[in-house]
């Protein structure tokens, strides 16, 4: 992961409170991140910061859409998504994760780097499945190619039906006997 610094929370000198920050992600912030399957995307964060003694509450609000690979198809589609996270920063001798909402920073930290949690906020908010929506038409968004030949390919096609390979026949009569 190369060297980030564009998406800072900034702690020190803010009083006890709530604070501000918007953050504009694209090309640039995706290409951060090696071995990422988004390359690309327009995403707007606002993260508000709860300021409280011993304690500092990050709320997140992410929206955008950001290019993903159709799982059936295997061309690039556009996929929008919307979510809204929470972080618990607390000060103390030993920085770390708690756990996934908790976080312990050094107690001396000036500032805090969103950058790998935005991430992954963003691929959580997507689904399993990637697959092109419908089109306002209602014809499937895949390529047509593709799913032709897919459907040519598919498991119990007709072709496949029609060529049985005769030692699991013999098998079949077997498993038939055994009752």
């Amino acid at each position: 992961m190369k060297k980030r610094g564009t998406y800072v929370v900034r702690l020190s000198g803010l009083a006890d409170g709530l604070h501000e920050f918007d953050f504009d992600l694209d090309q640039r912030f995706f290409e951060q991140f090696e071995q990422s399957e988004i390359t690309q995307g327009r995403v707007k964060v606002h993260v508000e910061l709860e300021k409280k003694a011993g304690t500092m509450t990050l709320r997140f609000a992410l929206s955008g859409d950001v290019d993903v690979v159709c799982d059936r198809c295997l061309t690039p589609f556009r996929a929008p998504f919307e979510t809204s996270q929470r972080m618990f920063l607390k000060p103390g001798d030993e920085p770390g994760e708690v756990n996934d909402e908790v976080v312990v920073i050094a107690r001396d930290a000036h500032e805090v780097d969103v950058a790998q949690w935005l991430y992954e906020f963003i691929v959580l908010a997507l689904p399993v499945q990637r697959i092109h929506p419908d089109g306002a038409d209602g014809q499937e968004g895949c390529d047509p190619v593709m799913l032709q030949h897919l459907r040519a390919h598919q498991a119990g096609s007709a072709q496949e039906e029609k060529t049985s390979d005769p030692r699991w026949d013999a098998l079949k009569d077997i498993k038939g006997k055994s009752k």
